[in-house]
């Protein structure tokens, strides 16, 4: 881990894992979808749609 990435390495398993723990329903096959797009482009692609479940 180098100082501009602060942020232990996950794998797709443990990524999938850290979203169901955040209450999306994430099916195996979405560990296709991490490996094309990677994960914070997922997550920031449906950041309003989240952040608005929660208002």
């Amino acid at each position: 881990m180098n100082k501009e990435n602060s942020k232990p390495f996950k794998t797709l398993n443990q990524q999938l894992i850290i979203l169901r723990k955040r209450g999306l329903e994430v099916p195996s096959s979405a560990k296709r979808s991490l490996e094309q797009f990677g994960y914070y482009s997922i997550i920031n692609g449906y950041k309003m749609a989240l952040s608005s479940k929660r208002l």
